[in-house]
């Protein structure tokens, strides 16, 4: 039996239409199950029993890869716009630092002037770190796998995370205990990013005797890095979409932070996860494969 012309030049012209290859294939799942429990009951029966079910199973299945299409359309989307914005902003920012720089030397002595100079250059700063983040987050860099004590890391990392006076930083980071494999700059911007949001977070939330922790271990094969905090927690409506770009708990952040870690992390084969404590607070785990002989 031949095929019509269309169907040999148009791969697409072969498939079903969504509804009947939705209807073959929920057939075949109730064949299938039906026939593992022949002689169970009449076929009839078994029939009417199992395809409640498998209509339900696959209908949560058809959501879920709505929803996963939807969030990948979306990364994809912000991805290419957030690209496109920072490769356009460079130039202007880079412009701005120059002019500051002169002005700064030309009005040397009128510190009023200056210290208005001053505000601006630190805005630019701002935006161009911005700027650097949007790339960093759209962009797949190689890197070296060696050896690293998180620990160590986070120790050098979380010297770099601006200080609030108002907030207490607990460090319990045994040597030793978390050894992995990876890049210690990237996995120590992945703590400053963690652990600068903690910091702002409970610094905008106001609350009570605010804490930040930050623990190194290991646990079943993996080295481990926790941050916790003692703030009102990450509000259920963002969970799930917290490391997407651009989403963000905070008034004054960007959303680019936590993504930029995420994709470090995974391209690590790790893990970065978040979760609300109880009674409250928030905790951010890194999680990578311990080094090998590692316990």
């Amino acid at each position: 039996m031949g095929y019509p012309p269309a169907m040999l030049h148009d791969p697409a012209a072969t498939l079903p239409p969504p509804e009947v290859f939705s209807a073959s294939l929920r057939a075949a799942v109730v064949d299938a199950v039906v026939s593992a429990l022949d002689g169970v009951a009449p076929r009839a029966e078994l029939v009417a029993r199992v395809t409640p079910a498998v209509e339900a199973s696959l209908a949560e299945h058809a959501r879920d890869l709505d929803e996963r299409l939807l969030r990948v359309e979306r990364m994809a989307f912000g991805a290419t716009l957030s690209a496109g914005v920072a490769h356009e902003l460079r130039n202007p920012l880079a412009v701005m630092e120059t002019s500051l720089f002169i002005l700064q030397e030309r009005l040397a002595g009128d510190e009023r002037s200056l210290r208005q100079l001053r505000r601006v250059a630190e805005q630019v700063t701002l935006a161009t770190e911005i700027v650097n983040d949007l790339l960093d987050a759209v962009r797949v860099r190689p890197f070296e796998a060696l050896p690293v004590d998180l620990a160590a890391v986070a120790r050098e990392a979380v010297a770099r995370v601006p200080r609030v006076s108002m907030v207490a930083l607990t460090l319990e980071l045994p040597a030793g205990v978390a050894l992995a494999n990876g890049d210690a700059r990237r996995l120590g911007q992945v703590v400053v990013n963690v652990v600068a949001n903690a910091v702002q977070a409970l610094e905008e939330s106001r609350t009570g005797s605010p804490t930040v922790t930050v623990r190194a271990g290991a646990a079943e094969g993996l080295a481990t890095l926790t941050v916790d905090d003692n703030g009102p927690g990450i509000p259920e409506a963002i969970l799930p979409r917290l490391f997407d770009p651009l989403v963000s708990t905070r008034a004054k952040g960007t959303g680019l932070g936590l993504a930029l870690s995420r994709r470090i992390a995974e391209s690590h084969g790790a893990t970065l996860t978040a979760e609300n404590r109880l009674p409250d607070g928030a905790r951010f785990t890194l999680a990578l494969p311990l080094r090998g002989g590692a316990r």
